[in-house]
């Protein structure tokens, strides 16, 4: 019989989850609003109306300029609050345009439920300088339940802190403590440390506990909604926060425990009455924040981790590939394997994939090949055709599929064994 394939093959499907995009809206900054510091009123013209949440951009000439929430929408009339540090004051004839093609906020006004599941609301109360504050979050069962069967990723946090999926709910949530500070007239230190305050005031809770699993990293929506977890999980909470609001944040991961770090831009100027702890990394400094514990500010380092060895850990969008499932095909010779790879990461990335017909009772692979880098981009995925040879009929073997990001493997499949055909 004619071989049906030939080896070194690497044959690619691109299998891609489509947007529905909404119509575009747009608006013109008319001006600063009266008393407000970095606020400024809108105009609507054209496509649908804003809603009290949306998260923007500020554009001029094409150019954003700043990123911003809508605080209030009144028909076609808006008040914008910028978020973080624009690159340049927002001026009169600015264009104001969705961050993300036509994406919308998931809540109206105090973040109300989309959809027609079962709503899930949430209160939460905390204290900064003596002032009492509160705030609301709403979503929907079907929206949690998302990012509960997500895939959990081990040691590298930055999927967590940059999984764009629920920008809308953090940059809300960013939008509330800009509007506090302005309100109580604080400075940018005491916003960052009214975060902090908000964080440490969720509860505790073990992932053993609450999950049934001993680790178990939730996404910033998950911890929201459980209204607490561990330290590694309000430590991924804070950092997306803080990094809303401008700030450039690291983890710092000790042995046992977990933390974050925020950059300072002059390290020989922070001085504080606390027994404090700032880590380098190049030529960046940060000031540990601690999650968990109650009344610790920025620098403030818990007892028994003054010296205790620690790791920075940055969080940039990264590529994350995941072996979904194979399908295998045998003739007289060969055997083409036909895994089915996705990007479940935050950024695109080069993924290569390595597979390997492994024997009973041999330690060396009968037959391996790797595929050539291919680009995938985010929440996309790639279906490739591998050939290797076949061992003899009735050998018990298995097929092993390792896929890389880089030269980082982010996933491994390994099928059952089988007698060959």
């Amino acid at each position: 019989m004619r071989a049906f394939f030939s080896a070194s093959v690497f044959f690619i499907v691109l299998f891609i989850s489509s947007p529905v995009f909404a119509q575009e809206a747009r608006a013109l900054i008319t001006g600063a609003a009266a008393g407000q510091i970095d606020t400024y009123s809108a105009r609507g013209t054209e496509g649908p109306d804003f809603l009290a949440g949306d998260i923007v951009r500020i554009t001029r000439a094409g150019k954003a300029v700043a990123r911003a929430v809508i605080i209030s929408a009144k028909g076609k009339h808006y008040t914008v609050t910028t978020l973080g540090s624009p690159s340049s004051e927002p001026r009169s004839g600015d264009s104001v345009e969705f961050e993300s093609h036509g994406r919308r906020h998931q809540a109206e006004s105090q973040g109300s439920a989309k959809g027609g599941s079962e709503a899930i609301k949430r209160e939460y109360k905390w204290t900064y300088k003596g002032i009492d504050f509160t705030c609301q979050l709403e979503t929907n069962r079907d929206g949690l339940m998302m990012y509960k069967t997500k895939p959990r990723t081990y040691g590298d946090y930055s999927v967590y802190v940059s999984d764009p999926s629920d920008d809308d709910a953090i940059n809300y949530l960013a939008g509330i403590f800009q509007g506090a500070a302005r309100d109580h007239n604080f400075s940018r230190m005491d916003m960052v440390n009214l975060v902090i305050a908000f964080v440490q005031s969720l509860k505790y809770t073990s992932d053993k506990t609450t999950t049934g699993y001993d680790e178990y990293p939730r996404y910033p929506v998950e911890t929201l909604m459980d209204e607490g977890g561990d330290c590694e999980d309000t430590s991924i909470l804070m950092s997306s926060l803080l990094m809303a609001l401008g700030c450039n944040t690291v983890m710092i991961q000790f042995p046992r425990h977990m933390g974050v770090g925020l950059a300072l831009k002059d390290p020989s100027s922070f001085s504080v009455p606390y027994k404090s702890r700032l880590f380098t990394d190049g030529s960046i400094s940060y000031a540990y924040i601690e999650t968990t514990g109650e009344h610790f500010q920025v620098g403030q380092i818990p007892e028994g981790y003054g010296s205790a060895e620690a790791q920075v850990v940055h969080l940039s969008p990264k590529a994350l590939f995941r072996v979904k499932d194979a399908q295998y095909l045998f003739n007289e010779s060969q055997c083409m394997i036909k895994p089915r790879i996705t990007n479940e990461g935050t950024t695109s990335g080069e993924v290569t994939v390595h597979v390997a017909m492994e024997c009973e009772g041999s330690a060396k692979s009968y037959s391996e090949i790797r595929s050539n880098p291919l680009s995938v981009p985010q929440g996309q995925g790639v279906t490739g055709s591998l050939v290797v040879n076949k061992p003899p009929s009735g050998t018990k073997c298995r097929i092993i599929i390792t896929v890389y990001g880089g030269n980082q493997r982010t996933d491994m499949m390994k099928t059952e064994w089988f007698n060959v055909p």
